[in-house]
C-alpha cells in the first residue's frame, strides 16, 4: 500500500508540472529566453526646437528664428535626417538664409542645414546629422519685402516634421522623434513715402525794375509701398507747402484759386502754376496767409479699399516773380501726410 501511495504522488506532481507548462505558450518561451539573451536596441532619438524670438514681424522688418535639432543614440555607420515641410510664403521668408546651393555654412562639430525648392514654390528644410556631428544650431533670419500675401505665419508644427535613420547598408531605423512647434505671424506694413523738394539752382535776385524773376520748385513724393504684396497700400494723402518771400516783397492780394489748368490765380491776376497735378489730386486750400507767405494744401484719396498703391508725385510749382512787389528772394518748405489702409 505504501509504494502504491508514492507511486500516485509522483504521477500526480508530474501532472502537475505539466499543467503550469502548458498556460504559457511557446511563442512567449522563446521570447522571454530573447529578453535574457539580447535585449532590444534603443531607438534613435530625434530632436527639434524651432524658436521664434518674437510673436511677430512686420514686413520690411527683419525677425529671427533660431533652429536646434540633435540627434542622440546614433550607431556607428548611422545618419539621420530631418525634413521641415515649408509652404511658399515660408519658403520666400526663409530663402535669404541660404547661398546658391542652398546649404549653410558648417564646420567639423555640427551636421548640415539645406534648403530644397520644389516647383510649386514650396520646400523642404534639410538637416542631416551623423554620430560624428549631431547637432545643428542655426538663427534663420526672416525678411519680407516684396512678393508675399500677408498676413501669414511661419507656423511649424508636429505634422511638418519628419525624419529617418539609415545605416551604412541602407537599412532604415525608426527614430523617435519630439518637436517643440514654434510660430511667428508676419504682418503687412505701411511703409510711408519719401518726399523731396528742390529749389532754384540758381540764387534769385532783383531786376533793375526791382522785382524778383520767376521761380519754380520741384516736389516728388516716392511711395515705398511698391511690394506686389506684403504692403499696405495708401488710402489717402495730403500735403502742405509753404512759399515765402522775404520782406519787401509781397503777394497780390485777393483770393486765391487754382484751376483744372494748375494756373494760380489772386482774384483775376496769375501768380504761378502747378503742373503734374496726378488726375485725383486737388487743390484743397490756397491761401495767402500774410504779404509774405502763401500756403497750399493738395489732397488725394483712393476709392474704396485700395488694390494698388497711388501713382508717384512729380510737381513744378512754377510762380511769376513779377507778381509782387520788390524783395530779395523766396524760399519754400513742404510737408506731407500719408493714411495707409
Amino acid at each position: 500500500m505504501g509504494r502504491k501511495t508514492f507511486k500516485n504522488r509522483a504521477i500526480s506532481l508530474f501532472l502537475a508540472f505539466l499543467m503550469v507548462l502548458s498556460v504559457i505558450p511557446p511563442g512567449d518561451l522563446a521570447y522571454a529566453a530573447e529578453l535574457l539573451t539580447d535585449p532590444p536596441a534603443a531607438k534613435p532619438a530625434i530632436k527639434l526646437e524651432w524658436n521664434p524670438q518674437t510673436e511677430f514681424v512686420k514686413t520690411g522688418e527683419a525677425g529671427k528664428i533660431v533652429l536646434n535639432a540633435n540627434a542622440e543614440g546614433l550607431e556607428e555607420g548611422q545618419s539621420a535626417k530631418i525634413q521641415i515641410a515649408l509652404t511658399s510664403q515660408e519658403t520666400q521668408a526663409l530663402r535669404q538664409n541660404f547661398s546658391d546651393d542652398y546649404i549653410t555654412e558648417t564646420d567639423d562639430e555640427k551636421g548640415t542645414l539645406s534648403l530644397e525648392e520644389f516647383e510649386d514654390g514650396t520646400s523642404s528644410l534639410n538637416i542631416s546629422l551623423t554620430r560624428e556631428c549631431p547637432t545643428v544650431t542655426k538663427t534663420l533670419e526672416i525678411q519680407t519685402d516684396n512678393g508675399i500675401t500677408t498676413p501669414f505665419s511661419i507656423d511649424i508644427a508636429e505634422e511638418d516634421v519628419s525624419a529617418e535613420v539609415i545605416d551604412d547598408q541602407g537599412e532604415a531605423v525608426e527614430p523617435e522623434i519630439t518637436v517643440k512647434p514654434g510660430k511667428m505671424a508676419v504682418e503687412a506694413a505701411y511703409q510711408g513715402w519719401m518726399l523731396e523738394i528742390a529749389a532754384p539752382t540758381e540764387p534769385v535776385v532783383l531786376s533793375d525794375d526791382g522785382t524778383i524773376p520767376d521761380f519754380a520748385f520741384t516736389v516728388t513724393g516716392t511711395s515705398q509701398n511698391r511690394g506686389e504684396a506684403g504692403a499696405l497700400y495708401t488710402a489717402s494723402q495730403t500735403l502742405e507747402g509753404k512759399v515765402s518771400l522775404p520782406e519787401g516783397i509781397s503777394w497780390p492780394e485777393g483770393t486765391y484759386t487754382c484751376g483744372s489748368d494748375g494756373v494760380i490765380l489772386a482774384g483775376e491776376i496769375p501768380v504761378g502754376q502747378i503742373a503734374g497735378l496726378p488726375g485725383n489730386m486737388t487743390v484743397n486750400s490756397l491761401t495767402r496767409t500774410d504779404a509774405q507767405t502763401l500756403t497750399l494744401q493738395l489732397t488725394r484719396q483712393a476709392e474704396g479699399t485700395p488694390e494698388a498703391e497711388m501713382e508717384d508725385l512729380a510737381l513744378t510749382l512754377s510762380f511769376i516773380g513779377g507778381a509782387g512787389g520788390t524783395g530779395t528772394g523766396s524760399d519754400g518748405t513742404w510737408t506731407g501726410g500719408h493714411r495707409g489702409a
